[in-house]
C-alpha cells in the first residue's frame, strides 16, 4: 500500500485572487516491481485556482469520488514532480514558499479511495492510475534511454529527440488524446471517467505507462539536453522533447529558461503553451520564466502583458516581480520598475526582497542615473529585515562606474566606499564589484577629476589583495574583466609598465591568458614605445586562442601602425581577410571588422599615403562592413591633408557629401560635422569652416564643446590664411564664440581655453593672453604644451624675456619640452636684452636635442657673445669668445634651420610623440648623419682648443630634408649662410681684439667677411653708412690689432679696405697706423696715403659740419687747451705733417 500524508493546500500571492496549492506526500516503500513512477521523495501537485461556488457541495460516493459539482470538476490537478526528481535546477526567478502544507492528512478532499489518514480515511492517491510495467517494457524503456545517453554524448541532438520517440507514429495519437493527460494525479471514478473516452486501448496505455518510465529516468539528463539546445540554437528540438515526455512543469519551467537565456521569445511562448495544452494552471515558475524570456528580447511589452496575467490568475508572487524588474532594468528603465515595486508593495500584493533591490540598482546604473542607485541603496541599509549581497554591492559599484553625469571625484569616493563595505561584509573578492571599481577609476582618470598615480596605485592593491589572498592557479577570482579593467586604469594613467607587469604576474601565477584582457593590455601599452615593442612580443608569443580574435588583432595593428611596422600591420590584416573567407559563418570568422578598418585608415592617414587609405574604403565596402562616422572623419583628414595648397578644404567637403550618401552612417550629426569643421580649418580655409557651422545649426545639429574648441582654432588660421576679410579680428572673433558657448550652455573645457590663449597670443594681445593664462591657473586646468609655447613665443616677440623664462618654467614643471622655434625665440629674446648666459643655455639644451639654430637665432647669440667679449677680465673675455666660436662652428658644420624649419602644422599638434629622451623618432635618425668639415683647407677650431662635439641634425621632412642633407654632404656651411654681416663683423672685432688674430683675418678674408665690409643701408649725408658704426669698428680693430702683432703689411691691407669703401676711422687709428709705417720698412709712399686718408677724413667732417651749420668745434680731445677758432684744420694738418726728408733725418737721427 502507498501510505501518504496529504498536505493542507496553502494559499499563494495574497490579494491576487489566485492560489497555488502545494501538496507533498512522502511514499511508503514501494517494491520494484510495482513502482509505477512511486518514490521516496516528496512531489508536489500544483493546483491552479478555482472559484468555489456556495452550491457546491463535497459529497462523496461509495468509491470515495467528488459527485455533481465538486471541488474535483473545480481544481485541476496542475503538475506532479517526477518521484525522482527532475534533475533540472530551478528557475532563479522563483522562490520556494517559506510556510509548510500542513501533514496532518485532515485537508479537504483528504477522503476518498487511497492511502489511509489519521482518521481512517483513505486518500486518492495519484499512483492509482500508474500501470505496472512488465520486464519487456522496462528493458524497452531502458533502450529508449541508452539511445538517448549515446546521442547526447554524440552531440546529436536530433537523434536524442528521435530516441525518445518524439517522431513515433503513436504521437499523432497521443496529439488525438491530448485530454488524457489530464487524468495524471486525479482519482478514479465519478468525473474523471466522464471525461475519459468510452473505450481505451491497452497499447496506448502501455505506451504511457511506458514514457512515464522514459521521464523518469531521463530526469538527470534535462538540464544538459536543454543546455545543449541552448548552445545550438535547437530551441525548437527543446520543445519537440518536452512534447514527448509526459506532463512535467518543472521540465517546462526549465525550458522557459533556456528559451530565455537563448533570448528567444517565440520559443518561450510556445513552451509557456505546453501548460495549457495539457491541462496544466501556469504557476509562478511559469510566468517568471516567460516574462525573463521578454525581458532579455527587449519586448517590454510582452512582460508586461504576462505580468497582468499572471496578477489576474492569482499566480504572482516575489519570483514574478522580480522577472519584470528584472525586466525593466535590462532597458535601464529605472522609473518603471520603481513605479512597478511601489505599485505592488502599496497594493499589498508583493513586498520587495533583496533580489528586488538588486534589480532596480541594475536598471538605476544602465540608465546612468548613480543618484538613484545611492537611494535605493540606502532603502537597502535602511531595511532591517534585508541584508545586502555581493550582487547589491556590484550593481552599485556598476552605476557609479556608469554614471551619466560628471566622472566626479565625490562619484570615486563614493564607490570606494562601497568597495569598504563589501570588503567588511566579506564580499569584496566579487569579480563583478571589483571590475565595476577598476571601471570606475579609469574613467574618473579619463575625465581628470581623479589622480592617475592614485587609481593606479589603488587598483593594483586590490588586484594584489584578489591574487594573494583568493587567487589559484587556474582561479576565477581574479577573472579576465577584471584584469581588463586594471589594464584600462593603466591605459587611462598612461602607464604601460604596470600592465606589463600585470600580464608578467598572470603568466606567473597560471592565470590563462583571456582575448579581452590581451586586447586591453595592448591598448594600455599606446604611446610608449618601448612598452610597445614588449606587448608586440607578448602577442606574437600568445596563444591562438588568446590573439586569433578580431579584438586582439585590431589593438596589434594599432600598435604596429604606432611603431611605423606598416608591413606587419598590413600583414596581419591580409591573415583576418583570409580567415574570414575560409570560416563558414560569421560567428566563428575573425574577419576585419570596422574597427579594423578604421585603424588602417587612421595609419594611413597619418603617414600621409590617401590612396592607401582609399583602396582600404573599397575592400570594406565590397566586404560589406559597415562603415561608421570615424572612418569618414579619417578619410576627410586624409583628403584634407593630402589635398594641393587651397584646396583642403574642398577636398574634405567631397568627402563629406559621401558620408551624407552612405546608408550605414546614417544622418550626419556633431560628430561628423565637427570633423568636416576641423579638416577645413586645417586645410586653410576658416571660413569654409564657419560656413559649415552655419550649416550645422541650420540642420538642427546642436554644437558640443569639440565643435567650439575646433571653431577655436580656426580664428588663428585667418591672419596667415589670407582667406578673410580684412576687417576680421581674430581674438575679437574668439571671444564671441565663448559667448555663444555660454549662451548655449556649453561649458569650456580645457581644449578650448588653451585654443584661446593661443588665438590672443598670436594676435598680440598680451595683456588678454596673461589673463587667460592666469585664469586656467587659478581653476587648475591643464595646458597644453603648444599653449604655452605661445604664450613663450608671444613674450619673446614683445621683448619680455623675463616673463617668457617664467611661463618656461611651468613648461619644465609640466615636463614639456620647447620645440625647435620656441628654443630659437629664446636665444634670440635672452641675447637681444642682454641676458647673454641664458641664451648660451638655451642654446646648449637644443643643440643637445638635435635642434638646428636659424640664421638670426645663431647671429643674435654670437653678437651677445661678442659683446660679453669686451668684459675687462681677459680670461672672461676669451671664454665669452669661444663660446661664439663654437656656435659658429657648429652652425657652419651641421647647417642652420630653414625658415620655418621645426613648425608644427595643424596636422602635427594632434598627434606629436616624442621619445623618452626628448626627441621624435626623425630626430634620432637624423643625429646619425654624418659631419664633415667646412673646407679642406684647415679646421675652424682655435687653437690648443678641444675638437667641437657637433650637435644631432634638427630632422626636416620632405625636400627640405634631403636638401639639408645634400648640403650637409658636400662641406661645411660658408659663413654668410650662417651669419647675418652684423654678427660677422662682431665675431672679427671681438676675435681680434682678444688676440685670435689668426682666426679673425681667415674670417675677415672669407666671402662672407668681405660682404660683411659692405655698406647695409643707404649712405647718409656723413657720408659713411647707417649700420651703426659696425664696420668702423670692425676696421679700427683689426688695424690695431695688426700694427699690435707688427703686422704692417696686412694693417695695410685693412687700410686698404678703409679707403674702397670710404669708411671714416678714427684719427687715432690712422695716427697709430702712419707711425707704425715709419717704423717699419714700408714704402714712403704708404705713409703720404695713410696721412692723404687723415686729411681727407678732417676735410670731410668740416665740410660735413658747415652744411649742417653746426658751430666751430672750440675744444678737442687730441690737444690739450683751447684751440683758436681761427686756425684752420689745413694748417694744422700740413703742420702735423713734416716733410719727407725730415722724416727720413728724424727716422735716421
Amino acid at each position: 500500500a502507498n501510505a501518504m500524508t496529504l498536505a493542507r493546500p496553502v494559499r499563494m500571492g495574497g490579494a491576487f485572487g489566485g492560489a497555488v496549492r502545494v501538496l507533498t506526500a512522502r511514499p511508503s516503500r514501494v517494491p520494484v516491481s510495482a513502482a509505477r513512477g512511486a518514490s521516496r521523495r516528496p512531489w508536489t501537485v500544483a493546483v491552479a485556482p478555482g472559484p468555489r461556488r456556495s452550491g457546491d457541495s463535497e459529497r462523496r460516493g461509495s468509491d470515495g469520488a467528488h459527485r455533481g459539482a465538486s471541488r474535483a470538476r473545480d481544481v485541476v490537478v496542475g503538475a506532479v514532480a517526477d518521484p525522482r526528481g527532475t534533475g533540472v535546477e530551478d528557475d532563479a526567478n522563483v522562490e520556494t514558499p517559506a510556510k509548510a502544507a500542513p501533514a496532518n492528512g485532515r485537508g479537504r478532499g483528504a477522503r476518498g479511495r487511497g492511502a489511509r489518514g489519521r482518521g481512517g480515511s483513505r486518500v486518492p492517491s495519484p499512483l492509482r492510475n500508474f500501470a505496472s510495467l512488465s520486464p519487456e517494457d522496462v528493458r524497452a524503456a531502458a533502450a529508449i534511454v541508452d539511445a538517448f545517453d549515446a546521442a547526447l554524448r554524440r552531440g546529436d541532438l536530433e537523434g536524442c529527440v528521435a530516441a525518445v520517440g518524439a517522431d513515433d507514429e503513436s504521437s499523432s495519437a497521443r496529439d488525438e488524446d491530448a485530454d488524457e493527460g489530464r487524468w495524471v494525479g486525479a482519482t478514479r471514478g465519478g468525473d474523471d471517467d466522464r471525461r475519459r473516452p468510452a473505450k481505451k486501448s491497452g497499447n496506448r496505455r502501455n505506451r504511457r505507462a511506458l514514457m512515464r518510465e522514459v521521464g523518469r529516468r531521463l530526469n538527470p539528463a534535462h538540464k544538459q539536453f536543454l543546455g545543449a539546445c541552448k548552445d545550438a540554437r535547437r530551441l525548437d528540438l527543446a520543445l519537440r522533447y518536452a512534447q514527448s515526455l509526459p506532463p512535467n512543469p518543472r521540465l517546462y519551467s526549465s525550458v522557459l529558461g533556456a528559451c530565455a537565456q537563448a533570448k528567444d521569445h517565440a520559443a518561450a511562448v510556445a513552451a509557456f503553451d505546453l501548460y495549457s495544452r495539457h491541462g496544466l494552471a501556469p504557476d509562478a515558475f511559469a510566468y517568471s520564466g516567460l516574462i525573463s524570456a521578454a525581458g532579455k528580447c527587449g519586448d517590454l511589452r510582452s512582460a508586461e502583458a504576462a505580468l497582468r496575467r499572471a496578477v489576474t490568475e492569482g499566480a504572482c508572487d516575489q519570483a514574478v516581480m522580480n522577472a519584470y524588474v528584472d525586466a525593466c532594468a535590462r532597458m535601464g528603465l529605472y522609473d518603471e520598475a520603481k513605479g512597478t515595486v511601489d505599485a505592488m508593495r502599496d497594493a499589498g500584493q508583493c513586498a520587495a526582497n533583496v533580489r528586488t533591490y538588486n534589480s532596480l540598482i541594475t536598471a538605476a546604473a544602465r540608465a546612468g542615473d548613480l543618484r538613484a542607485a545611492q537611494d535605493v541603496l540606502a532603502e537597502v541599509d535602511a531595511d532591517e529585515d534585508i541584508t545586502p549581497t555581493d550582487r547589491t554591492y556590484g550593481a552599485a559599484l556598476s552605476a557609479a562606474a556608469n554614471d551619466g553625469g560628471k566622472r566626479s571625484a565625490e562619484n570615486v569616493r563614493w564607490a570606494l566606499e562601497v568597495y569598504r563595505r563589501a570588503s567588511e561584509a566579506g564580499m569584496g573578492a566579487n569579480n563583478h564589484a571589483v571590475s565595476s571599481l577598476l571601471t570606475t577609476l579609469a574613467r574618473g582618470v579619463a575625465a581628470g577629476s581623479w589622480s592617475g598615480d592614485d587609481a593606479v596605485e589603488r587598483a593594483g592593491s586590490i588586484l594584489a589583495t584578489l591574487v594573494e589572498g583568493g587567487g589559484v592557479p587556474g582561479s576565477k577570482v581574479p577573472n579576465a574583466a577584471v584584469w581588463s579593467a586594471f589594464m584600462s586604469v593603466c591605459a587611462r594613467a598612461g602607464r604601460a609598465k604596470e600592465a606589463l607587469g600585470a600580464l608578467r604576474l598572470m603568466r606567473t601565477r597560471g592565470y590563462p591568458l583571456e582575448p579581452y584582457t590581451l586586447a586591453s593590455a595592448l591598448t594600455a601599452c599606446r604611446g610608449a614605445p618601448r612598452e610597445e615593442e614588449e606587448a608586440l612580443e607578448v602577442f606574437e608569443s600568445a596563444p591562438p586562442e588568446a590573439s586569433a580574435t578580431t579584438a586582439v588583432r585590431n589593438a596589434a595593428i594599432a600598435l604596429y601602425a604606432a611603431r611605423g611596422r606598416a608591413d606587419r600591420a598590413f600583414a596581419l590584416y591580409e591573415e583576418m581577410r583570409a580567415e574570414g573567407a575560409n570560416a563558414e559563418s560569421f560567428l566563428e570568422s575573425n574577419a576585419p571588422d570596422t574597427i579594423t578598418y578604421n585603424t588602417l585608415i587612421a595609419a594611413c592617414v597619418a603617414s600621409n599615403k590617401s590612396a592607401r587609405a582609399s583602396a582600404l574604403l573599397k575592400d570594406m565596402i565590397a566586404a560589406g562592413v559597415p562603415r561608421s562616422e570615424r572612418t569618414y572623419v579619417s578619410l576627410m583628414a586624409s583628403a584634407s591633408r593630402t589635398a594641393p595648397e587651397g584646396e583642403g578644404a574642398a577636398a574634405a567637403a567631397r568627402v563629406f557629401a559621401e558620408a551624407e550618401a552612405d546608408d550605414t552612417t546614417g544622418p550626419a550629426n556633431e560628430f561628423i560635422y565637427t570633423a568636416l569643421i576641423d579638416a577645413q580649418s586645417k586645410g586653410g580655409d576658416p571660413n569654409a569652416a564657419f560656413e559649415t557651422y552655419g550649416k550645422m545649426k541650420a540642420a538642427g545639429v546642436s554644437p558640443t564643446v569639440v565643435t567650439f574648441g575646433c571653431l577655436l582654432n580656426a580664428c588663428r588660421h585667418f591672419a596667415s590664411s589670407g582667406a578673410g576679410e580684412s576687417d576680421v579680428d581674430p581674438a575679437e572673433l574668439a571671444y564671441a564664440l565663448l559667448s555663444e558657448m555660454s549662451e548655449r550652455g556649453v561649458v569650456p573645457n580645457d581644449r578650448c581655453q588653451n585654443a584661446l590663449v593661443r588665438v590672443v597670443s598670436e594676435a598680440g594681445r598680451i595683456d588678454d593672453m596673461l589673463d587667460e593664462v592666469k585664469a586656467i591657473a587659478r581653476r587648475r586646468g591643464k595646458f597644453e604644451r603648444t599653449t604655452l609655447e605661445g604664450v613663450v613665443r608671444a613674450l619673446c616677440r614683445a621683448s619680455y624675456a623675463e616673463r617668457a623664462l617664467r611661463i618656461l618654467s611651468w613648461m619644465d614643471v609640466r615636463g614639456y619640452s620647447p620645440s625647435a622655434p620656441t628654443y630659437r625665440a629664446l636665444v634670440q629674446v635672452c641675447a637681444t636684452e642682454g641676458q647673454v648666459q641664458w641664451a648660451w643655455t638655451f642654446h646648449q639644451r637644443m643643440r643637445r636635442l638635435g635642434y638646428r639654430p636659424d640664421r638670426p637665432t645663431c647671429s643674435a647669440l654670437t653678437q651677445a657673445l661678442c659683446r660679453a667679449a669686451t668684459a675687462t677680465d681677459s680670461g672672461e673675455a676669451r671664454g665669452m669668445l669661444r663660446r661664439a666660436v663654437e656656435a659658429f662652428e657648429r652652425a657652419a658644420a651641421t647647417g642652420v634651420a630653414a625658415e620655418g624649419e621645426g613648425e608644427a602644422n595643424a596636422w602635427d599638434e594632434d598627434d606629436e610623440r616624442t621619445s623618452p629622451t626628448g626627441m621624435t623618432v626623425e630626430q634620432e635618425i637624423a643625429s646619425m648623419e654624418d659631419q664633415s668639415n667646412w673646407d679642406a683647407s684647415g679646421d675652424w677650431s682655435l687653437e690648443n682648443d678641444a675638437p667641437v662635439a657637433l650637435g644631432p641634425a634638427c630632422p626636416l621632412k620632405g625636400e627640405v630634408a634631403a636638401a639639408a642633407e645634400a648640403k650637409a654632404k658636400r662641406g661645411k656651411v660658408p659663413p654668410e649662410e650662417v651669419l647675418s654681416p652684423g654678427a660677422i663683423r662682431s665675431l672679427i672685432a671681438a676675435a681680434a681684439r682678444t688676440g685670435e688674430l689668426k682666426f679673425a683675418l681667415k674670417l675677415y678674408r672669407s666671402p662672407g667677411g668681405r660682404a660683411a665690409l659692405k655698406p647695409a643701408r643707404v649712405r647718409g649725408e656723413s657720408g659713411n653708412a647707417e649700420d651703426g658704426g659696425a664696420r668702423r669698428e670692425l676696421l679700427e680693430v683689426m688695424c690695431e690689432a695688426c700694427c699690435h702683432e707688427g703686422l704692417i703689411d696686412v694693417a695695410l691691407e685693412v687700410f686698404d679696405d678703409i679707403k674702397a669703401y670710404d669708411i671714416r676711422v678714427s684719427k687715432v687709428t690712422l695716427a697709430f697706423l702712419e707711425a707704425c709705417c715709419r717704423r717699419s720698412k714700408v714704402p714712403e709712399w704708404r705713409v703720404f696715403d695713410v696721412c692723404a686718408q687723415l686729411r681727407h677724413q678732417v676735410t670731410a667732417t668740416k665740410q660735413a659740419r658747415l652744411a649742417a651749420q653746426m658751430p666751430a668745434k672750440s675744444r678737442s680731445h687730441h690737444v690739450y687747451g683751447v684751440v683758436d677758432s681761427t686756425d684752420s684744420d689745413e694748417d694744422d694738418v700740413d703742420s702735423s705733417i713734416p716733410p719727407a726728408s725730415s722724416s727720413s733725418s728724424s727716422s735716421s737721427s
